[in-house]
């Protein structure tokens, strides 16, 4: 195998999954730990930080389980949080910030239908979505249909859009 020296400039070329031979210098195919910055260069990874335990932080009933689906909110830089969908159906989250366990509000009524629609045993069944300020969690494995309420006809009704009025002699 003949040995091939070639100079490269930088390292911030980023991830490349394609052959050595279509990688373009500066591109590379693994960086552990690592962040490809334009101005700085090859920089090591930040640590993280232990900002609270969720499996022990005090609060009763909101305690991480073993499993279960684990989903993020992120509304802007002073507000994120982390949640989980517990097999057994519950919702339980928690603050970034701090690790503060947050209430769950949804109506009484609901609770038991939403409980049994987000029991599950896989948690890859579950499916989290948020967009702006809403979260929409499906459950792959369950079957939903319209409820058998039948609600009462409305009156007939028009609308009419004038664009111009006129007066005819």
């Amino acid at each position: 195998m003949a040995s091939v020296t070639q100079s490269i400039p930088t390292l911030t070329g980023g991830l490349s999954q394609q052959p050595d031979e279509l990688k373009i210098p500066g591109q590379v195919s693994v960086a552990n730990n690592v962040i490809p910055d334009v101005t700085h260069g090859l920089l090591k990874r930040p640590g993280g930080k232990l900002v609270a335990s969720l499996s022990d932080n005090g609060t009763a009933g909101l305690n991480s389980q073993t499993n279960g689906k684990w989903f993020s909110y992120y509304r802007d830089e002073s507000e994120s949080y982390v949640g989980q969908i517990s097999r057994s159906g519950d919702i339980n989250m928690w603050r970034c910030s701090d690790g503060a366990a947050m209430t769950v509000n949804y109506d009484s009524g609901t609770a038991t239908a939403l409980a049994n629609y987000l029991t599950h045993t896989d948690d890859e069944d579950i499916q989290t979505l948020t967009l702006n300020d809403y979260t929409f969690i499906t459950n792959r494995t369950k079957t939903v249909s319209m409820s058998t309420t039948i609600e009462p006809v409305r009156p007939p009704e028009v609308f009419i859009d004038f664009n111009s009025i006129g007066c005819s002699p």
